[in-house]
């Protein structure tokens, strides 16, 4: 007794394979833009007293009343915010513990957001001069 053969089977489409791995990327895709809206909401909802006080660095004033020294070195050293090389007779700040120079100008912006070396992160202390009268 032999049996007849089993007829041949249709050959496997890739169809449920594309429609799942499609669903989880529309999944994935539609999760990224829930998340990233809601953080965008979370941000534009400080208000403006909050974003002052996330500033831990100077006033403008402040910063002006900095002292300040004219650049005299003949050496190529370079400002390590705008990556350019001092000139003679430019205006420049150094800090006090550290002692890493930058250009008044590029120093300024970086000391109204924050007290720290933009090249070693070593803060910056305020000597206030004590007047007396």
């Amino acid at each position: 007794m032999h049996s007849p053969p089993y007829p041949p089977l249709p050959p496997s489409t890739p169809f449920p394979y594309i429609f799942i791995s499609t669903l989880v990327l529309i999944y994935v895709v539609i999760s990224y833009l829930i998340i990233d809206l809601i953080h965008h909401n979370e941000d534009s909802n400080a208000t403006p007293l909050d974003r002052e006080q996330s500033y831990s660095g100077l006033s403008l004033e402040d910063t002006q009343a900095l002292p300040w020294f004219d650049y005299e070195a003949n050496t190529m050293t370079y400002c390590a915010i705008c990556l350019d090389c001092f000139q003679k007779g430019e205006r420049c700040r150094s800090f006090p513990l550290c002692k890493h120079t930058f250009h008044a100008s590029c120093i300024d912006p970086w000391l109204v957001r924050r007290l720290t070396c933009p090249t070693c992160r070593s803060p910056f202390i305020i000597q206030r001069r004590l007047e007396v009268v």
